[in-house]
C-alpha cells in the first residue's frame, strides 16, 4: 500500500514485528477460513494497542498510530 511503513527500530521493534507478523499470520488463516470473528477480534485488540492494520491485495502491513 502506497505511503504505508512500518515504524519499527532497535531490537525491540524486531521483537514487536514478529510479534505482529504472527497475528496477522493467524488472522490471514482465520479470514480464509471464514472466520471473521476471530479475524476482527485480532485486527481490534491490535487497534487499541495502537497498532493499525492495512489490508492489501496480497498482504497485510501494519503502521504504529501516533
Amino acid at each position: 500500500v502506497l505511503g504505508l511503513e512500518n515504524i519499527v527500530e532497535t531490537d525491540n521493534g524486531n521483537k514487536l514485528q514478529k510479534v505482529v507478523e504472527l497475528l496477522i499470520a493467524i488472522r490471514n488463516e482465520a479470514r480464509a477460513n471464514r472466520d471473521f470473528a476471530t479475524s476482527d477480534h485480532i485486527r481490534d485488540a491490535l487497534k487499541e494497542a495502537g497498532i493499525i492494520l492495512k489490508d492489501g491485495k496480497e498482504t497485510t502491513e501494519f503502521v504504529l498510530e501516533g
